[in-house]
């Protein structure tokens, strides 16, 4: 073989080569292209979420290929059910109400938040759920999840609810209003909104946990449930055809969670500067009592499942009328 062959031969090879490597690394598993568009709710069942949406606005992410920020729940509704999002974090039994309204096209992929709701005493007064008779309780969230929430403990705790002096507003800033004029009153409010009660009112305690109050309920039941306030959930057409993407975002989900909670000063500046969700000194005070959680599979079920029976009791029309099935739950194999 002369030199000429020998030299456009070695040439044929080495292009042969790096064709190879184009198509390996174009078409490899190393990072799949992002598929997933996501609509979260303003708010603690966004905060868990954090470092991967700012993983997502840096490119880094390899389960989402966009997301945005509802500031109501009426715009995290609409974005999914008009197809602009695939996944969505909303309020527990919103999804149960999806679930009926798409007749099953919806299932929850884990819990974000558990309960976020606390009684507050600007004195000092409460210790517990008995403490609150013959007092003035302001609160908003009349025929919703808190006043449901409320009266299963109470009834739990044998409290006859006429016992309590229920002044419902319509919404936490005119909560705090009322309390500030009432020296005597105490109030129900949901954190981060809490905090910033607090950075308002310097005595203002917070007396009850009532997801605190709702585990005490559950001792001896099997399963248990728990205070679900917030989850994420899909579309089941589109989880059919991308289960390996779902489950890339569930692994970033939990790994997204972990930095939340490890890092929170880092992760408070992203609520703040990337989300806009709420001030990252606020943030971070409040991070700790925002019960953000990462959990799904049986365990969600058997939690969420007992929750939306509580609320289903207390009024059908909270879930849609009835409880979902089973197939309401991503039980990942």
């Amino acid at each position: 073989m002369n030199m000429k062959k020998t030299k456009f031969l070695r040439i044929k090879i080495l292009a042969l080569a790096f064709a190879l490597l184009f198509v390996v690394t174009a078409c490899g598993p190393q990072k799949p292209e992002a598929a997933i568009k996501m609509v979260a709710l303003k708010g603690p069942t966004s905060m868990g979420l954090a470092k991967l949406f700012k993983d997502q606005k840096e490119g880094k992410s390899k389960s989402l290929a966009s997301y945005t920020i509802a500031a109501s729940p009426d715009q995290a509704v609409t974005a999914f059910t008009s197809g602009e999002a695939d996944l969505a974090t909303v309020p527990s039994n919103l999804a149960a109400l999806l679930y009926k309204k798409l007749e099953g096209d919806v299932q929850v992929l884990h819990i974000n938040t558990l309960g976020v709701l606390y009684i507050v005493d600007p004195k000092g007064q409460v210790h517990s759920l008995e403490d609150l008779k013959g007092r003035t309780l302001y609160a908003s969230g009349k025929g919703a999840s808190p006043e449901y929430i409320l009266s299963y403990l109470l009834d739990e705790k044998g409290i006859d609810r006429e016992s309590i002096n229920i002044s419902w507003q319509q919404d936490h800033t005119q909560c705090l209003q009322a309390l500030t004029k009432d020296p005597e009153g105490l109030a129900l409010l949901p954190q981060p909104f809490v905090t910033v009660a607090q950075t308002k009112m310097k005595d203002l305690k917070v007396a009850l946990d009532l997801t605190q109050e709702w585990d005490r309920a559950q001792e001896g039941k099997d399963p248990a449930s728990a205070l679900v306030m917030g989850v994420t959930i899909a579309r089941k057409s589109f989880m059919d055809k991308n289960k390996a993407l779902i489950d890339l975002y569930l692994k970033e989900a939990r790994e997204s969670l972990t930095y939340v909670l490890d890092h929170s000063e880092e992760a408070s500046r992203i609520i703040d500067e990337d989300l806009g969700i709420i001030k990252a000194p606020i943030a971070q005070k409040a991070l700790p009592h925002c019960n953000l959680v990462y959990i799904d599979g049986q365990e969600m079920k058997d939690k969420l499942g007992g929750y939306l029976s509580v609320l289903q009791k207390e009024d059908p029309k909270s879930v849609g009328g009835e409880v979902p099935g089973d197939d309401f739950y991503y039980l990942a194999k």
